[in-house]
């Protein structure tokens, strides 16, 4: 029956041993991954404390070039109505001139005589 006890005894003990092992690794692995996210996260600190700035210079920049647009826009709007003024100027000044050199044309033959 000792031997029993003993031997029991002795199995538990190399279970907790085991178990003791293996939660040593685990804290090993634990401390390692803290370390590595620790890291990563001084090194993304780093890197991003500066994007705020950034950020506002990116904000005025683009505010600045939309108010340009707005002003781009209505000077386009202005040029296409000239544009389209002067093609219709364009057009009835063609026009004009067909249809004078029409009723020149007409008042010639009138005035001559036809002679065969």
């Amino acid at each position: 029956m000792i031997t029993f006890i003993l031997g029991f005894n002795l199995v538990v003990s190399f279970v907790c041993l085991f178990i003791a092992w293996k939660l040593w690794q685990l804290r090993l692995t634990l401390a390692r991954a803290a370390s590595v996210l620790s890291a990563v996260e001084r090194q993304t600190h780093r890197v991003l404390s500066p994007a705020p700035r950034y950020i506002m210079i990116g904000e005025r920049g683009t505010h600045s070039l939309r108010n340009q647009l707005q002003r781009l826009d209505g000077q386009l709007q202005q040029l296409r109505r000239l544009l389209g003024i002067l093609s219709l100027s364009l057009t009835i000044w063609k026009q004009r001139e067909q249809l004078t050199r029409l009723a020149l044309g007409r008042q010639r033959s009138r005035q001559r005589p036809r002679s065969r």
